[in-house]
């Protein structure tokens, strides 16, 4: 270990210091460090050095490309990577926090709401690595991390790409990799083509295991494998006889055999949970993040930033406000250029829609948002935010928390101010208004 951290503090040069061990995996160790620029720690995951000339080390540099394109706020980012001597690492914020399955050991059944909370952010994960064409595959407690009132999806080690050219598969035809208490019947029957839906199932199996105290199914692995493909299992209403029944009800369709059963999507899931909860469970707050290009035919349009970095951003920006859920880098089909908002809450399950803008102005770029309620179309807040010209990254990383700070302010004394804008609830009224903040 000693070792180790020498090879990787010279690696990683001054501005990390490497310090203790924090984790032991079966194919990486993790090192706590600091940060010296940003004056942070950080966790630094290092491939153990008898793996480095096998196929794991393949595994491990897919891992570090796929969490590397997957920015959202319930996904663990990735901040710098390399090799030190063969071994690669990678730098990821340091998560104070528990994983699901130390929360489990310690409580066997969790609350309700607490389930659906779980449920509902590693669900946006997945939805925002599913447009992205990635597959996690290891949906399981011990890859659900829980800090802050949040949780956050870790561990793209075996995920796959339904784009094949992408990212290579390192399982042969018929290899089963994954979890088996938590694997879809696809999965364990070692399918080669699978897609998002095989996570919803593997999702389900752990909110299952959250509200219940155990997994679906539970035995020798090849008595796991057949149930999950034959066998239903001990319905929640016997075992968690407090749970609402629409709840329950939505669990059991994400636990369909068949993936066309299921939800097609994981946001698709989110919104159906939202749905049965409603009356069930405090509500919180759910903010879709939409680009203003989404709904402009070139006079608003990002430029010099895409309109994905700009929502990834703010979403990013908004995950750290209090009891909000933020469904991230959304896209919205314009039919005849007459989408209707509340269309649009329904499919993220959001009761608030941001429209968000960058442009360059003469002396700068600026930052606009504009808050919608989904329902009524009612405007909530607009606001534009100014800075010198520069790299988009640090652009974005200075804008969004502005706007994030001001989009919680405004949810707090919503209900008692209005900017006073009324109108049709179409997006192409929204797209004017938001046009007009950006261009003023």
């Amino acid at each position: 270990m000693i070792d180790d951290i020498k090879r990787l503090a010279g690696a990683l040069g001054p501005r990390y210091t490497v310090g203790r061990l924090i984790g032991r995996g079966g194919a990486a160790h993790v090192y706590l460090a600091d940060d010296v620029h940003c004056h942070r720690q950080v966790a630094v995951k290092l491939l153990r050095s008898e793996l480095a000339s096998s196929t794991s080390a393949e595994r491990f540099k897919a891992e570090i490309r796929v969490a590397a394109q997957l920015q959202h706020p319930n996904i663990v980012p990735i901040y710098a990577a390399g090799e030190v001597d063969g071994q690669p690492y990678y730098v990821m914020p340091f998560v104070e926090g528990q994983t699901l399955r130390e929360r489990l050991d310690h409580t066997k059944r969790l609350s309700i709401g607490e389930v659906l909370q779980i449920t509902a952010d590693v669900a946006r994960a997945l939805d925002f690595a599913h447009r992205r064409q990635v597959v996690h595959r290891d949906i399981k407690p011990e890859n659900v991390m829980l800090c802050n009132g949040r949780a956050v999806l870790l561990d793209f080690g075996i995920a796959l790409s339904i784009d094949e050219p992408v990212m290579p598969r390192y399982t042969s035809p018929g290899m089963r990799v994954g979890t088996i208490e938590y694997m879809s019947p696809e999965q364990a029957a070692g399918e080669r083509s699978i897609d998002g839906r095989s996570d919803i199932y593997s999702l389900a199996c752990v909110a299952y295991e959250m509200l219940s105290g155990q997994p679906p199914f539970s035995g020798s692995p090849i008595a796991v494998m057949n149930w999950h493909a034959t066998a239903q299992p001990r319905s929640l209403a016997s075992l968690c006889p407090e749970m609402p029944p629409p709840i329950s009800q939505v669990l059991s369709r994400a636990l369909g055999k068949a993936p066309s059963e299921r939800m097609g999507t994981a946001g698709e899931l989110v919104a159906a949970l939202r749905r049965a909860s409603a009356g069930h469970v405090p509500p919180r707050r759910c903010i879709a993040v939409l680009s203003a290009a989404h709904l402009s035919h070139g006079g608003c349009a990002e430029r010099g930033a895409s309109s994905e970095a700009v929502t990834e951003h703010v979403a990013y920006a908004l995950a750290d406000l209090p009891d909000v859920d933020v469904a991230a880098g959304c896209t919205v089909p314009i039919v005849q250029r007459e989408l209707h908002l509340a269309y649009i809450g329904r499919q993220f399950g959001a009761d608030r829609i941001l429209f968000t803008n960058i442009c360059e102005t003469t002396h700068g770029v600026r930052l606009s948002g504009m808050l919608i309620g989904a329902e009524d179309g009612t405007p909530l807040w607009s606001g534009t935010f100014s800075g010198r010209k520069g790299e988009c990254e640090s652009i974005l990383n200075e804008l969004a928390p502005q706007l994030a700070r001001a989009v919680g302010s405004a949810l707090i004394r919503a209900g008692t101010e209005r900017i006073g804008l009324r109108g049709p609830t179409f997006v192409h009224s929204i797209r004017a208004v938001v046009c007009d903040s950006v261009e003023a």
